[in-house]
Protein backbone atom coordinates (compact mmCIF):
# COMPACT_ATOMS: atom_id res chain seq x y z
CA UNK A 1 0.00 0.00 0.00
CA UNK A 2 1.42 3.35 -1.02
CA UNK A 3 1.57 6.08 1.73
CA UNK A 4 1.06 9.37 0.73
CA UNK A 5 2.32 12.14 2.87
CA UNK A 6 3.94 14.98 4.53
CA UNK A 7 6.65 15.43 6.87
CA UNK A 8 7.97 17.89 9.38
CA UNK A 9 11.17 17.83 11.65
CA UNK A 10 10.87 19.60 15.29
CA UNK A 11 12.99 22.03 16.21
CA UNK A 12 13.06 22.79 11.71
CA UNK A 13 11.54 25.83 10.09
CA UNK A 14 9.04 26.29 8.12
CA UNK A 15 7.10 28.74 5.78
CA UNK A 16 3.70 29.95 7.43
CA UNK A 17 2.39 28.80 3.63
CA UNK A 18 3.05 25.53 3.99
CA UNK A 19 1.22 24.39 7.67
CA UNK A 20 -2.58 23.71 7.53
CA UNK A 21 -4.88 26.37 9.73
CA UNK A 22 -5.78 23.21 12.34
CA UNK A 23 -1.89 22.84 13.08
CA UNK A 24 -0.80 26.52 13.60
CA UNK A 25 -4.18 27.17 15.98
CA UNK A 26 -3.41 23.65 17.43
CA UNK A 27 -0.16 24.83 19.08
CA UNK A 28 1.64 22.31 16.60
CA UNK A 29 4.22 24.96 15.30
CA UNK A 30 5.72 28.10 17.16
CA UNK A 31 5.56 31.29 15.29
CA UNK A 32 9.26 33.26 14.23
CA UNK A 33 9.92 37.09 13.99
CA UNK A 34 11.28 36.46 10.24
CA UNK A 35 7.44 34.61 9.75
CA UNK A 36 8.26 31.08 9.95
CA UNK A 37 6.98 28.91 12.30
CA UNK A 38 8.86 26.15 13.95
CA UNK A 39 7.44 22.74 14.36
CA UNK A 40 7.54 21.58 18.46
CA UNK A 41 5.70 18.29 18.44
CA UNK A 42 6.44 14.82 17.19
CA UNK A 43 4.27 11.93 15.95
CA UNK A 44 1.21 10.97 13.71
CA UNK A 45 -1.37 13.27 12.26
CA UNK A 46 -4.37 12.22 9.82
CA UNK A 47 -6.43 15.29 8.77
CA UNK A 48 -9.12 15.23 6.03
CA UNK A 49 -7.32 12.50 5.30
CA UNK A 50 -3.93 13.97 4.45
CA UNK A 51 -1.13 11.98 6.34
CA UNK A 52 1.56 14.24 8.57
CA UNK A 53 4.48 12.63 9.72
CA UNK A 54 6.30 14.67 12.57
CA UNK A 55 9.90 13.39 13.08
CA UNK A 56 12.03 14.06 16.25
CA UNK A 57 15.21 15.75 16.64
CA UNK A 58 18.06 15.10 15.07
CA UNK A 59 16.23 14.02 11.89
CA UNK A 60 17.96 15.22 8.59
CA UNK A 61 15.44 17.23 6.14
CA UNK A 62 17.41 15.16 2.90
CA UNK A 63 16.59 11.71 4.25
CA UNK A 64 14.21 10.00 0.99
CA UNK A 65 10.50 8.92 1.60
CA UNK A 66 10.76 5.40 2.35
CA UNK A 67 12.95 6.21 5.48
CA UNK A 68 11.11 8.72 6.95
CA UNK A 69 8.11 6.75 6.77
CA UNK A 70 9.51 3.96 8.08
CA UNK A 71 10.91 6.31 11.08
CA UNK A 72 7.60 8.01 11.69
CA UNK A 73 6.13 4.53 11.78
CA UNK A 74 8.42 3.61 15.08
CA UNK A 75 7.82 7.17 16.52
CA UNK A 76 4.37 5.99 16.77
CA UNK A 77 4.87 3.08 18.05
CA UNK A 78 7.37 4.79 20.62
CA UNK A 79 4.50 6.90 21.54
CA UNK A 80 2.00 4.06 21.86
CA UNK A 81 4.15 1.96 23.81
CA UNK A 82 5.37 4.93 26.44
CA UNK A 83 1.57 6.45 27.07
CA UNK A 84 1.43 2.71 28.84
CA UNK A 85 4.11 1.91 30.04
CA UNK A 86 4.99 4.86 32.30
CA UNK A 87 3.00 7.44 34.56
CA UNK A 88 2.78 10.44 32.44
CA UNK A 89 3.09 13.87 33.47
CA UNK A 90 0.16 16.16 33.84
CA UNK A 91 1.47 18.77 31.30
CA UNK A 92 1.94 15.29 28.89
CA UNK A 93 -2.00 14.40 29.96
CA UNK A 94 -3.20 16.59 27.76
CA UNK A 95 -1.46 15.56 24.61
CA UNK A 96 -1.27 11.66 25.70
CA UNK A 97 -3.09 11.06 28.38
CA UNK A 98 -6.63 8.26 27.89
CA UNK A 99 -9.42 10.70 28.61
CA UNK A 100 -8.46 12.67 25.66
CA UNK A 101 -11.01 12.08 22.78
CA UNK A 102 -7.79 11.38 20.05
CA UNK A 103 -6.31 8.89 22.49
CA UNK A 104 -9.89 7.10 23.29
CA UNK A 105 -10.19 6.74 19.00
CA UNK A 106 -6.45 5.60 18.67
CA UNK A 107 -6.40 2.89 21.48
CA UNK A 108 -9.85 1.94 19.94
CA UNK A 109 -8.90 1.25 17.03
CA UNK A 110 -5.44 -0.49 17.81
CA UNK A 111 -7.98 -3.11 20.21
CA UNK A 112 -10.45 -3.49 16.97
CA UNK A 113 -7.32 -4.32 14.64
CA UNK A 114 -5.68 -6.91 17.45
CA UNK A 115 -9.23 -8.70 18.25
CA UNK A 116 -9.86 -9.37 14.59
CA UNK A 117 -6.65 -11.57 14.72
CA UNK A 118 -6.79 -13.28 17.91
CA UNK A 119 -10.78 -13.38 17.71
CA UNK A 120 -11.69 -12.99 13.91
CA UNK A 121 -15.53 -11.68 13.04
CA UNK A 122 -17.86 -12.05 15.17
CA UNK A 123 -20.47 -14.61 15.15
CA UNK A 124 -23.49 -15.33 17.07
CA UNK A 125 -23.57 -18.81 19.04
CA UNK A 126 -26.92 -19.93 19.42
CA UNK A 127 -27.80 -23.13 21.15
CA UNK A 128 -29.28 -25.58 19.04
CA UNK A 129 -31.96 -28.45 21.47
CA UNK A 130 -32.79 -31.39 19.90
CA UNK A 131 -33.97 -34.83 20.57
CA UNK A 132 -31.18 -37.59 20.05
CA UNK A 133 -28.48 -34.87 18.40
CA UNK A 134 -24.83 -35.15 18.15
CA UNK A 135 -24.65 -32.34 20.61
CA UNK A 136 -23.81 -32.58 24.43
CA UNK A 137 -26.84 -34.54 26.58
CA UNK A 138 -28.66 -31.98 28.65
CA UNK A 139 -29.35 -34.57 31.36
CA UNK A 140 -31.30 -32.34 33.29
CA UNK A 141 -34.03 -31.49 30.65
CA UNK A 142 -33.37 -35.19 29.94
CA UNK A 143 -34.49 -37.06 33.38
CA UNK A 144 -37.32 -33.67 34.08
CA UNK A 145 -39.02 -33.84 30.66
CA UNK A 146 -38.40 -38.01 29.36
CA UNK A 147 -39.53 -40.99 30.65
CA UNK A 148 -37.02 -43.94 31.43
CA UNK A 149 -37.06 -47.67 31.12
CA UNK A 150 -36.60 -49.82 34.05
CA UNK A 151 -33.95 -52.76 32.86
CA UNK A 152 -32.75 -54.39 35.74
CA UNK A 153 -33.61 -51.99 38.29
CA UNK A 154 -31.42 -49.64 36.49
CA UNK A 155 -33.15 -46.33 34.87
CA UNK A 156 -32.76 -46.82 31.20
CA UNK A 157 -32.75 -43.18 28.81
CA UNK A 158 -33.45 -44.29 25.18
CA UNK A 159 -34.65 -40.93 24.38
CA UNK A 160 -31.93 -38.01 25.25
CA UNK A 161 -32.80 -33.96 24.72
CA UNK A 162 -29.08 -32.73 23.38
CA UNK A 163 -27.65 -29.19 22.73
CA UNK A 164 -25.56 -28.42 20.11
CA UNK A 165 -23.93 -24.75 19.66
CA UNK A 166 -24.77 -23.11 16.03
CA UNK A 167 -23.13 -20.12 14.62
CA UNK A 168 -25.03 -17.63 12.85
CA UNK A 169 -24.01 -14.62 11.11
CA UNK A 170 -25.77 -11.78 11.43
CA UNK A 171 -26.00 -7.99 11.31
CA UNK A 172 -23.45 -7.98 14.05
CA UNK A 173 -21.32 -9.85 12.15
CA UNK A 174 -21.56 -7.18 9.15
CA UNK A 175 -21.00 -4.36 10.93
CA UNK A 176 -17.72 -5.77 12.75
CA UNK A 177 -16.88 -7.10 9.44
CA UNK A 178 -16.86 -3.60 8.40
CA UNK A 179 -15.33 -1.59 11.33
CA UNK A 180 -11.78 -4.02 11.21
CA UNK A 181 -12.13 -3.11 7.22
CA UNK A 182 -12.29 0.66 7.59
CA UNK A 183 -9.35 0.51 10.60
CA UNK A 184 -7.39 -1.62 8.46
CA UNK A 185 -7.86 0.06 5.67
CA UNK A 186 -7.22 3.56 6.62
CA UNK A 187 -4.88 2.71 9.83
CA UNK A 188 -3.63 -0.85 9.50
CA UNK A 189 -0.22 0.62 7.94
CA UNK A 190 0.68 2.14 11.06
CA UNK A 191 0.48 -1.15 13.34
CA UNK A 192 2.08 -3.07 10.73
CA UNK A 193 -0.99 -4.84 9.63
CA UNK A 194 -2.66 -6.09 6.84
CA UNK A 195 -5.91 -7.47 6.71
CA UNK A 196 -7.29 -9.01 3.43
CA UNK A 197 -11.64 -8.14 4.15
CA UNK A 198 -14.17 -6.98 1.76
CA UNK A 199 -16.41 -4.32 2.82
CA UNK A 200 -20.46 -5.86 2.73
CA UNK A 201 -23.17 -3.59 1.76
CA UNK A 202 -25.15 -2.31 4.86
CA UNK A 203 -28.17 -0.73 3.68
CA UNK A 204 -28.47 1.23 7.09
CA UNK A 205 -26.71 4.36 8.25
CA UNK A 206 -23.86 4.35 11.08
CA UNK A 207 -26.40 6.22 13.15
CA UNK A 208 -29.04 2.69 13.19
CA UNK A 209 -25.97 0.68 13.22
CA UNK A 210 -24.70 2.23 16.65
CA UNK A 211 -28.23 1.90 17.97
CA UNK A 212 -28.37 -2.02 16.41
CA UNK A 213 -25.04 -2.18 18.78
CA UNK A 214 -26.90 -0.70 22.02
CA UNK A 215 -29.57 -2.99 21.69
CA UNK A 216 -27.44 -6.06 21.43
CA UNK A 217 -24.86 -4.75 24.11
CA UNK A 218 -28.27 -4.97 26.46
CA UNK A 219 -28.89 -8.47 25.37
CA UNK A 220 -25.38 -10.17 26.43
CA UNK A 221 -23.59 -11.14 29.20
CA UNK A 222 -20.19 -11.92 28.07
CA UNK A 223 -17.30 -9.82 28.95
CA UNK A 224 -15.68 -10.42 25.55
CA UNK A 225 -19.05 -9.49 23.63
CA UNK A 226 -19.73 -6.24 25.84
CA UNK A 227 -15.65 -5.19 25.70
CA UNK A 228 -16.22 -5.92 21.66
CA UNK A 229 -19.64 -4.02 21.50
CA UNK A 230 -18.30 -1.08 23.28
CA UNK A 231 -15.32 -1.04 21.47
CA UNK A 232 -17.63 -0.82 17.86
CA UNK A 233 -19.84 1.85 19.31
CA UNK A 234 -16.94 4.14 20.47
CA UNK A 235 -15.23 3.26 16.74
CA UNK A 236 -18.89 4.54 15.10
CA UNK A 237 -19.01 7.47 17.40
CA UNK A 238 -15.86 8.72 16.94
CA UNK A 239 -16.03 8.41 13.46
CA UNK A 240 -19.22 10.30 13.16
CA UNK A 241 -18.19 12.96 15.87
CA UNK A 242 -14.91 14.30 13.73
CA UNK A 243 -16.59 17.08 12.03
CA UNK A 244 -13.45 19.18 12.15
CA UNK A 245 -12.08 16.34 9.61
CA UNK A 246 -9.06 15.20 12.61
CA UNK A 247 -9.35 11.16 12.19
CA UNK A 248 -6.37 10.60 13.92
CA UNK A 249 -3.98 12.32 16.51
CA UNK A 250 -0.83 10.71 18.18
CA UNK A 251 1.41 14.40 18.72
CA UNK A 252 3.44 15.64 21.89
CA UNK A 253 5.49 18.54 22.78
CA UNK A 254 7.05 16.42 25.00
CA UNK A 255 9.08 14.05 22.70
CA UNK A 256 11.67 14.62 25.23
CA UNK A 257 10.54 12.85 27.95
CA UNK A 258 10.43 9.73 25.39
CA UNK A 259 13.70 10.29 24.38
CA UNK A 260 14.50 9.80 27.79
CA UNK A 261 12.69 6.93 28.70
CA UNK A 262 14.33 5.27 25.84
CA UNK A 263 17.72 5.55 26.53
CA UNK A 264 17.01 4.52 29.94
CA UNK A 265 15.47 1.00 28.73
CA UNK A 266 18.05 0.80 25.93
CA UNK A 267 21.39 1.47 28.64
CA UNK A 268 19.51 -0.37 31.34
CA UNK A 269 18.96 2.08 34.04
CA UNK A 270 19.59 0.88 37.37
CA UNK A 271 17.06 1.93 39.32
CA UNK A 272 18.53 0.78 42.97
CA UNK A 273 21.36 2.96 42.58
CA UNK A 274 19.58 5.87 43.44
CA UNK A 275 18.81 4.80 47.23
CA UNK A 276 22.83 6.18 47.03
CA UNK A 277 22.45 9.58 45.63
CA UNK A 278 22.66 12.60 48.50
CA UNK A 279 19.73 14.44 49.16
CA UNK A 280 19.53 18.30 49.11
CA UNK A 281 17.69 19.74 51.67
CA UNK A 282 16.32 22.86 52.95
CA UNK A 283 16.82 23.75 57.10
CA UNK A 284 13.83 26.23 57.96
CA UNK A 285 12.59 26.62 61.67
CA UNK A 286 15.47 23.61 62.79
CA UNK A 287 14.12 21.03 60.58
CA UNK A 288 15.07 19.47 56.98
CA UNK A 289 12.73 19.62 53.94
CA UNK A 290 14.71 16.94 51.07
CA UNK A 291 14.50 17.28 47.80
CA UNK A 292 16.33 14.92 45.11
CA UNK A 293 18.66 14.54 43.01
CA UNK A 294 17.47 12.17 39.91
CA UNK A 295 20.27 11.55 37.34
CA UNK A 296 18.33 10.02 33.85
CA UNK A 297 20.74 7.23 33.94
CA UNK A 298 22.98 5.43 36.45
CA UNK A 299 24.73 2.37 36.01
CA UNK A 300 27.48 0.45 37.29
CA UNK A 301 30.69 -1.01 35.39
CA UNK A 302 32.74 -2.96 37.35
CA UNK A 303 33.84 -0.55 40.54
CA UNK A 304 33.19 2.67 38.09
CA UNK A 305 29.99 4.84 37.83
CA UNK A 306 28.71 5.90 34.83
CA UNK A 307 25.90 9.00 34.72
CA UNK A 308 24.05 9.79 31.45
CA UNK A 309 22.00 13.08 30.71
CA UNK A 310 19.45 12.23 27.23
CA UNK A 311 19.83 15.40 26.17
CA UNK A 312 16.71 16.43 23.46
CA UNK A 313 18.81 18.67 21.13
CA UNK A 314 19.11 18.90 17.59
CA UNK A 315 22.46 17.64 16.19
CA UNK A 316 21.97 18.32 12.54
CA UNK A 317 25.72 19.21 11.48
CA UNK A 318 29.30 18.41 12.59
CA UNK A 319 28.38 21.09 14.91
CA UNK A 320 26.09 21.05 17.99
CA UNK A 321 22.92 23.67 16.69
CA UNK A 322 22.60 24.22 21.03
CA UNK A 323 25.07 23.19 23.55
CA UNK A 324 23.49 22.22 27.07
CA UNK A 325 23.89 25.15 29.05
CA UNK A 326 25.89 26.12 32.34
CA UNK A 327 23.06 24.15 34.42
CA UNK A 328 22.89 20.82 32.70
CA UNK A 329 26.63 20.74 32.83
CA UNK A 330 26.59 21.89 36.88
CA UNK A 331 24.46 19.39 37.32
CA UNK A 332 26.11 16.38 36.14
CA UNK A 333 29.27 17.85 37.40
CA UNK A 334 27.75 17.93 40.83
CA UNK A 335 26.29 14.60 40.58
CA UNK A 336 29.86 13.09 40.11
CA UNK A 337 31.03 14.94 43.14
CA UNK A 338 28.22 13.54 45.60
CA UNK A 339 29.24 10.06 44.41
CA UNK A 340 32.61 10.41 44.07
CA UNK A 341 33.73 8.45 47.22
CA UNK A 342 31.93 5.65 45.96
CA UNK A 343 33.53 4.76 43.06
CA UNK A 344 37.28 4.16 41.19
CA UNK A 345 36.39 6.50 38.38
CA UNK A 346 32.95 8.51 37.21
CA UNK A 347 32.08 8.85 33.62
CA UNK A 348 29.64 11.72 32.55
CA UNK A 349 28.19 11.40 29.45
CA UNK A 350 25.09 13.51 27.26
CA UNK A 351 23.43 11.64 24.97
CA UNK A 352 21.39 13.16 21.82
CA UNK A 353 19.83 12.09 18.95
CA UNK A 354 20.88 12.21 15.52
CA UNK A 355 20.27 10.62 11.98
CA UNK A 356 23.53 8.68 11.26
CA UNK A 357 24.48 6.84 7.89
CA UNK A 358 26.53 4.07 8.13
CA UNK A 359 27.52 4.57 12.23
CA UNK A 360 25.60 3.68 15.25
CA UNK A 361 27.23 6.76 17.62
CA UNK A 362 29.00 10.26 16.89
CA UNK A 363 31.50 11.82 19.33
CA UNK A 364 30.66 15.32 19.76
CA UNK A 365 32.92 16.85 21.96
CA UNK A 366 33.68 17.55 25.91
CA UNK A 367 32.77 20.06 28.26
CA UNK A 368 34.73 21.46 31.71
CA UNK A 369 35.29 24.69 33.81
CA UNK A 370 38.28 26.18 32.60
CA UNK A 371 41.24 25.52 35.51
CA UNK A 372 39.10 23.04 37.37
CA UNK A 373 39.21 19.95 35.33
CA UNK A 374 41.08 17.72 36.98
CA UNK A 375 38.43 18.67 40.26
CA UNK A 376 35.27 18.74 38.21
CA UNK A 377 36.42 16.71 35.47
CA UNK A 378 34.59 16.39 31.83
CA UNK A 379 31.42 15.54 30.57
CA UNK A 380 31.45 14.05 27.19
CA UNK A 381 28.80 14.39 24.45
CA UNK A 382 27.67 11.58 22.16
CA UNK A 383 25.08 11.52 19.60
CA UNK A 384 22.98 8.33 19.43
CA UNK A 385 20.74 7.22 15.86
CA UNK A 386 17.60 8.08 16.28
CA UNK A 387 16.38 4.62 14.75
CA UNK A 388 18.81 2.48 16.33
CA UNK A 389 17.37 3.87 19.99
CA UNK A 390 13.69 3.26 18.43
CA UNK A 391 14.27 -0.35 17.45
CA UNK A 392 15.64 -0.90 20.70
CA UNK A 393 12.96 0.68 22.72
CA UNK A 394 10.40 -0.99 20.60
CA UNK A 395 12.08 -4.57 20.60
CA UNK A 396 13.01 -4.47 24.17
CA UNK A 397 16.83 -4.91 22.79
CA UNK A 398 19.46 -3.25 25.09
CA UNK A 399 22.25 -0.92 23.64
CA UNK A 400 25.40 -2.52 26.13
CA UNK A 401 27.42 -2.48 23.10
CA UNK A 402 27.41 0.73 22.10
CA UNK A 403 27.82 1.73 25.53
CA UNK A 404 30.81 -0.19 25.97
CA UNK A 405 32.51 1.37 22.63
CA UNK A 406 31.34 5.02 24.12
CA UNK A 407 33.32 3.74 27.39
CA UNK A 408 36.13 3.05 25.33
CA UNK A 409 35.99 6.01 23.28
CA UNK A 410 35.74 8.62 26.28
CA UNK A 411 39.45 6.59 27.22
CA UNK A 412 41.01 7.77 23.71
CA UNK A 413 39.29 11.47 24.50
CA UNK A 414 39.94 12.25 28.16
CA UNK A 415 44.07 13.91 26.90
Amino acid sequence: MMIRFISYIEGERYSEDDIPSKFKNGGYFKKNKDGTLTSKVCGISILNKNTYIFLPKGFSKNSDSDYKLKVGKRVFKSLMKYKKSVMITEEESDWLGEDTIEIEYIDTIEWILKDYFQNGIYNEQNKKQEMNGKGKINWAKTIKQTLPFINDSKLLYLDVITNKNQTNSNIISIIHNNVVFECAEEFGWLFDINIKLVKMDIPISSDHQITILKSKLREVFSTYEITLLQNMIKYLESKNSQSDGVHFNLLTPYYYYVWEEMLRNAMEHNEKLQNFVPKPYWEINNKKKYSKQIPDILLERNNNLIIMDAKYYSITTNNVQKFPGWESIVKQMYYSMSLSHLYNDIQNIFLMPEMLINENKKYIGKTAVEGKESQFGYVYAYSLDINLVLKSYLREDNLNHILGEIIKNIGLNKT
